[in-house]
């Protein structure tokens, strides 16, 4: 699997899994995270979501967002 979703009661943690390739964006993970992105979206009580990613290639900590119905 290229992305791993917790959902935690308010904050999600959203892991990319490509550490062989330094967690590069591919098409196939794109769609997985706006996936990953509208379901966060449905939930009125997320308010931030964190970023990170398996190996030690780079990648964001934290992404802060707004719920859309705001």
């Amino acid at each position: 699997m290229l992305l791993e979703f917790v959902l935690d009661e308010r904050v999600p943690v959203i892991t990319l899994n490509r550490p062989h390739a330094d967690n590069a964006i591919t098409t196939e993970l794109a769609v997985q995270f706006i996936e990953v992105l509208e379901t966060i979206a449905a939930r009125p009580s997320v308010r931030v979501a964190v970023l990170t990613s398996a190996g030690t290639g780079p990648c964001p900590s934290v992404v802060t967002c707004t719920n859309a119905r705001r």
